[in-house]
């Protein structure tokens, strides 16, 4: 969208791109200016066979089993008002300057708020998440057992609660304030 050009003149040069196949710099124009995605000249083709699958899925981890290359864990936590939804992220060492992220474990905590009271059922909730997070995950080979490094608890509901929770939790706890789609920024 150009606001310092005539619509007729965009829609030519677009019909043009669509219509005549357009020279090198139109086709490569079309991904950032009509977001009609380029043609790739080259296609990579990885076979699949029985064996490829099978040798894949017998690297899978169980759940709550961190990677033997685990550098360190990391959790977030969604806070509500009847759940705390929590992610724990591995993050791998895959060699010089290679790194990636494994999702070790998930799930939800309840917070009793509709009996207790809001700030009596998220303080239980945050309890029960400072224990779950305290005996630590499974690391692939070690034969330990890993807190997260550090717990991201998402403050934008409940802030005065999260923050209490993280002052009285200590430094592995953080508050922070998440943003959704379609909320402002």
């Amino acid at each position: 969208n150009n606001l310092f050009k005539k619509v007729s003149s965009l829609g030519e040069r677009e019909w043009e791109a669509l219509t005549n196949g357009g020279n090198e710099e139109e086709v490569a124009l079309r991904q950032f200016t009509w977001a009609v995605p380029t043609e790739p000249t080259e296609f990579e083709t990885i076979p699949l066979t029985l064996k490829i699958v099978h040798d894949k899925s017998a690297d899978m981890l169980t759940r709550g089993l961190a990677p033997a290359t685990t550098e360190f864990l990391t959790a977030g936590v969604d806070v509500g008002k009847h759940l705390l939804h929590w992610t724990v992220l591995a993050t791998l060492n895959l060699g010089p300057n290679e790194w990636a992220t494994h999702i070790v474990n998930y799930g939800m905590i309840e917070a009793p708020c509709q009996e207790l009271g809001i700030p009596r059922g998220l303080a239980i909730a945050f309890e029960n998440l400072k224990e779950l997070m305290e005996l630590g995950f499974d690391v692939k080979g070690r034969g330990e057992s890993w807190a997260p490094w550090q717990v991201f608890m998402d403050c934008n509901w409940g802030t005065e609660h999260v923050h209490a929770a993280v002052a009285k939790f200590g430094n592995r706890y953080r508050a922070t304030q998440g943003r959704g789609k379609g909320q402002n920024v």
